[in-house]
């Protein structure tokens, strides 16, 4: 069944209820008035950049928002002390181990969260940190191509490659959509990625086919609150 932006904002509404909190509420989290925020829930306007970073920032899942996948929390001591680069890094190693794995086993079905460790892996490699700009390279394509990819004028993307603008929650979901990019990484999100890396190593404890040889110790194991 194919996911559209409806069912996105359903599981923002379905996220926002579960925290208990009104659309007031919500408008004053994320800096809008309670006005904007009725219309950003319902799709009749887009929440921007900042509004997107302040939800994820807030305790929202902005994974489970845009893709539909849950991620539990992470009480990895050790992440909670790295900074987003780091935890990139940290995603890459995980995603490594996690390719080696499958491929060896020829598993690809037990690992669903690395489809798309490929964009992951040649991300971190890439000079320039821009989504926009990287993706388009590693697809090969012109800008006039990957506009018409996302349904955007061409003048928006060269906004957007050239940071002079910023990417909105329709076109967040649009990436994850089309190229499967977790939104974490393209908000620069740090709890979004720890959610994205808790999950990687979580399935590979469960996993029947041995899992993935990676241990992160938790706060409580190392007598921290």
């Amino acid at each position: 069944m194919e996911c559209t932006y409806e069912d996105m904002l359903k599981r923002l509404q379905e996220e926002r209820q579960s925290h208990n909190y009104n659309q007031e509420t919500m408008g004053r989290i994320l800096g809008m008035t309670q006005s904007n925020y009725c219309k950003a829930e319902l799709g009749n306007r887009n929440f921007r950049y900042e509004e997107i970073c302040r939800l994820s920032e807030n305790g929202f899942d902005i994974n489970y928002i845009v893709t539909g996948s849950r991620h539990q929390k992470s009480d990895a001591f050790l992440l909670e002390r790295c900074e987003y680069r780091e935890l990139m890094a940290c995603l890459r190693a995980v995603y490594a181990s996690w390719i080696f794995f499958v491929e060896r086993k020829n598993e690809w079905s037990s690992a669903p969260q690395i489809h798309h460790a490929g964009y992951v892996m040649w991300y971190g490699s890439c000079r320039s940190d821009n989504i926009f700009l990287y993706l388009r390279q590693h697809l090969g394509y012109t800008q006039q191509k990957l506009a018409q990819e996302l349904g955007i004028d061409i003048k928006k993307l060269r906004q957007l490659e050239q940071e002079h603008a910023l990417p909105d929650s329709y076109i967040v979901f649009l990436l994850y959509k089309k190229y499967k990019i977790q939104p974490g990484i393209i908000i620069k999100s740090r709890e979004a990625v720890k959610r994205e890396i808790n999950a990687l190593l979580l399935q590979g404890k469960t996993s029947e086919a041995g899992g993935v040889g990676y241990y992160i110790p938790t706060s409580a194991e190392n007598g921290t609150i």
